[in-house]
């Protein structure tokens, strides 16, 4: 931003260029994105050959004596950097998840979300209750993430080398519903991590913190569900472009209008804005720049009126 000192003595126009420059940024711009996952599927020692990738709802938890106290958890993945910027910075995020099936006489738990340092495939398995299909090759079970080679570290996934050890979040579950985990400004380092280098997205485990207590399995919609889908609400701010200040090539008064020529970058928005006081009163738009084609020198003109002092500038908003 540059600012143009007017000053009327008798029926003498005086233009003064002030000659410090200030740049003022206005704050980045805040968007928002609501993204579905692009694979899911669960992990279940019930069946540990199985393979879940298709199922409508997907299991996390402990099932009871019937089912032998096997364990089960979630792996889902978002594609991140398909859907956003790679240079924002994000701010926020919140995971929705329905539970929509309980045992009976239900304990709950808290779920952690934990990050994957391996890969794996969702697979294109459904069945009969309680779900799943023999795994086809490649397929992702709980002992293996690419059926029949590329096992777990340990059936299931184990912490520390499957996994980060410590949720990245987690969520207390009781009752069938809708819950949002949330990743506050810390905690969404994963998705700013994913934007970086995609290549080290394998997404999220959603384990029980009880495993060893019976009964709290729940299930909760994949992304085949219609209604229900996971899903991944990202906030986030997209810095300002990169633009140099104007610079002031020539100023002129010509019968009693100021013309203002300065260089100015393609792509680039410019406000010209009027008041009477240096340091107080509202600035008036009293012109806009549009985006040029290409960079180069461009003319702002405007009429001096009456005002014995007046101050101009242009303003390089960066965002709106």
């Amino acid at each position: 931003m540059f600012i143009l000192a007017m000053r009327r003595r008798g029926k003498r126009v005086i233009a003064l260029c002030l000659a410090s420059f200030v740049l003022t940024f206005i704050d980045a711009r805040a968007e928002s994105i609501t993204l579905t996952p692009v694979a899911d599927t669960a992990l279940f020692e019930y069946e540990p050959n199985f393979n879940f990738g298709a199922e409508n709802d997907l299991p996390a938890g402990t099932i009871g004596r019937a089912g032998g106290f096997n364990r089960s958890r979630i792996l889902l993945k978002f594609d991140v950097a398909r859907a956003i910027p790679a240079n924002v910075v994000i701010s926020r995020a919140v995971l929705t998840l329905t539970a929509v099936k309980s045992p009976d006489s239900p304990a709950n738990s808290t779920l952690g979300l934990h990050r994957m340092l391996d890969d794996w495939s969702e697979g294109t398995q459904r069945g009969l209750p309680p779900g799943g299909a023999p795994a086809a090759g490649g397929e992702t079970t709980w002992n293996s993430r690419f059926s029949p080679n590329g096992a777990w570290a340990a059936p299931g996934g184990k912490s520390g080398e499957d996994f980060v050890a410590l949720p990245t979040a987690s969520e207390r579950i009781a009752a069938n519903g809708e819950y949002e985990v949330e990743l506050g400004s810390i905690k969404v380092k994963d998705i700013q991590d994913w934007l970086t280098a995609p290549e080290t997205n394998f997404g999220w485990i959603l384990i029980s913190q009880s495993e060893d207590i019976p009964q709290t399995a729940r299930r909760f919609a994949s992304r085949e569900h219609a209604a229900s889908a996971p899903m991944l609400l990202v906030q986030f701010s997209v810095p300002p472009p990169s633009v140099p200040a104007p610079t002031i090539t020539t100023l002129t008064v010509d019968r009693g209008d100021v013309i203002l020529r300065f260089l100015a970058e393609a792509g680039a928005e410019y406000r010209i804005e009027s008041r009477i006081a240096f340091e107080t009163g509202a600035w008036e738009i009293i012109g806009r720049l549009m985006p040029q084609a290409v960079a180069g020198e461009v003319a702002a003109t405007n009429a001096s009126g009456s005002d014995h002092q007046r101050f101009f500038r242009v303003v390089l908003p960066q965002s709106e």
